[in-house]
């Protein structure tokens, strides 16, 4: 039996309940509130793109600008999940790429991705795309001390501890992660 093509495409407002679905599915512990993703989706510093088989939506990514403590410009792959039945098959990796692309094409200084710390999968699947773990700290891992969004932007997902900080420049360089005493710097 051929497999059916997996189509990677942009978000729209009418994909917000999909969404929604496949996060119930991958984090069943969390609420989902579909009008938070659509005010995601329609904000204009958010892109969120959508694995799609047919009509049925069976994994996303979302990703936004933001500014660092340093003042550069920073593309923040935030979400990243995939339909329990559809793991596997590289459609995670496809979406990776697809918005570090489109990422790099809004001129950021870093693009990141924060992963849990039991995430082994997720792990993976960005180092498939070439970014790389940077040292883990205490300071890396309190959600706290993230980068804090301005009230306007939207959130899809709710702070949790994380393993590591995943960076890559726009031009393919990367950046490694210190600790200056308040805040997390970013040098080259």
């Amino acid at each position: 039996m051929m497999e059916r093509s997996i189509d990677i495409r942009q978000a729209t407002l009418n994909d917000a309940e999909g969404i929604a679905m496949v996060k119930r599915l991958v984090w069943p512990g969390e609420d989902v509130n579909v009008a938070q993703i659509s005010r995601a989706i329609a904000h204009e510093q958010h892109v969120t793109h959508a694995a799609v088989d047919g009509t049925t939506i069976v994994g996303f990514v979302d990703g936004f600008l933001i500014y660092n403590p340093s003042l550069h410009l920073r593309w923040e792959v935030d979400l990243l999940a995939i339909h329990p039945a559809y793991r596997g098959r590289q459609y995670g990796a496809r979406l990776v790429e697809q918005t570090t692309q489109v990422g790099r094409q809004r001129g950021p200084h870093v693009v990141r991705g924060l992963i849990r710390v039991n995430n082994i999968a997720s792990q993976r699947t960005f180092a498939r795309c070439a970014y790389r773990q940077t040292p883990t700290s205490k300071h890396c891992m309190s959600p706290r001390l993230s980068v804090k969004r301005p009230p306007s932007m939207p959130l899809l997902r709710t702070g949790t501890q994380f393993r590591s900080r995943l960076l890559r420049t726009v031009d393919g360089g990367w950046k490694r992660h210190c600790r200056n005493r308040k805040t997390p710097c970013f040098h080259a």
